[in-house]
């Protein structure tokens, strides 16, 4: 196959339940290669490490020259794009970027974390006490996904800013459909678009609601934080705001969900691994750490070039887009040896499951947190846990790596 076809097949459904053939295969043909629209993709570590670290790389698509042809092919009006406020960060550069990371960054200090694991401990047992009410003593199917993965990331960020209880299956909702926004928008079909711009009006307006009660009942959680913070002088809009809790809504779901879903499935097909950690629950940190590694939940970033520049042998022109893919160079086997397979004793240092730079995932300590504890209570407590199928389900993500579904056939589930 052509470079070139290599690089299609990247869009092709088909490809999503194992893209790691086609990384590795541009990683040997072309590791710096222009592919459809223009597109840049690099697919080794070394230049997708040093390119996210690059201030020549802008992360607001809206100065690409590919998204702005096809808005215009759209008719849509370019000056309202650029005047949007409610961007969020992880789409913007300095010195925007860095005031409004600033201020979200204050959501998940460390202390913050530190008083969390207890809770997300709790959060994962009753989740689990639910299952097992259901499956009962001699066992059944359970979905990890939406069981466990997809329930606790969701509670945790709820709970942490002050989203009711009743209100997060609609967040949970909106949250799914924006995701797709976290693929470059012209990359998508029209019906992605339309569910994902749905999502965002839909979030936005809540938001709006929710602040305004914040406003008139203060809490202790961070929303309260964030418009105190606000009303002190902090340089924020109400979009900027909306856009912030955004973020760490969403974000923070999509990726925890997948990193936890991708993480239980390894231990699946790995069941030394899954003895090992059943026996020694403290290796819950390297397996996640080799998780980000081994089948990122977060699979590339796109970046905009400010500048003329030049990248291997290819030379890339001002106002090119470039797709970073970061689950490609964390198997570059020039930084990890024997980089297909998977080992928890490996040294993962350098790993790009976060990314790096100026924009690494401000929520991964989190994430981390999350998945090392319901990592830990899944091995300890699922009684002979294995695969209830062999045709597992992607979402159509091109930047997530996000299953449908992990159903689990497991003999029973065993007390907290």
């Amino acid at each position: 196959m052509s470079p070139t076809d290599l690089l299609r097949s990247l869009l092709d459904p088909a490809v999503r339940a194992d893209p790691y053939p086609v990384y590795a295969a541009l990683q040997q043909q072309a590791p710096v290669a222009e592919g459809p629209m223009g597109i840049v993709v690099v697919a080794s570590h070394a230049p997708v490490d040093g390119l996210l670290r690059d201030r020549r790389l802008s992360s607001d698509y809206r100065r690409s020259g590919a998204f702005r042809a096809w808005l215009a092919e759209q008719g849509a009006d370019l000056d309202a794009w650029d005047a949007d406020e409610a961007q969020p960060f992880l789409l913007r550069d300095p010195p925007d970027h860095t005031r409004l990371r600033r201020l979200a960054a204050s959501a998940l200090a460390p202390g913050t974390l530190g008083r969390l694991e207890p809770r997300v401990s709790a959060l994962a047992d009753g989740l689990l006490d639910a299952a097992a009410a259901r499956v009962g003593a001699h066992g059944t199917v359970i979905d990890v996904v939406a069981e466990v993965a997809a329930p606790l990331p969701l509670a945790v960020i709820g709970e942490l800013l002050g989203v009711p209880e009743r209100d997060r299956g609609r967040l949970q909702t909106w949250s799914r459909d924006l995701a797709r926004a976290i693929d470059p928008p012209f990359l998508l079909g029209e019906a992605e678009r339309a569910a994902a711009w749905r999502a965002v009006e839909a979030f936005h307006g809540y938001l709006a609601d929710l602040i305004d009660d914040r406003r008139r009942e203060p809490g202790s959680d961070v929303l309260t934080a964030l418009l105190a913070a606000r009303d002190a002088g902090a340089a924020l809009s109400d979009a900027e705001l909306r856009g912030i809790v955004v973020l760490l809504l969403a974000a923070g779901q999509e990726t925890t969900v997948n990193l936890i879903a991708n993480a239980w499935l390894a231990l699946l097909r790995h069941p030394d691994e899954l003895a090992r950690l059943r026996g020694e629950p403290t290796r819950a940190a390297a397996v996640v750490e080799e998780t980000l590694r081994h089948d990122a939940p977060v699979q590339l970033r796109d970046r905009v070039a400010l500048a003329d520049l030049r990248i291997g042998d290819v030379e890339v022109a001002e106002g090119t887009t470039l797709l970073l893919l970061l689950a490609a160079a964390n198997r570059d086997p020039a930084r990890f040896p024997a980089p297909e397979r998977f080992d928890p004793d490996r040294d993962t240092s350098g790993h790009l499951g976060f990314g790096a730079g100026p924009h690494a995932c401000l929520g991964a300590p989190l994430a981390r947190l999350e998945a090392r504890v319901v990592l830990e209570r899944l091995a300890t407590r699922l009684r002979n846990p294995r695969l209830a199928t062999d045709h597992l389900a992607y979402r159509d993500h091109i930047a997530l790596r996000s299953l449908e579904a992990l159903p689990v056939a497991v003999d029973g589930i065993a007390t907290a």
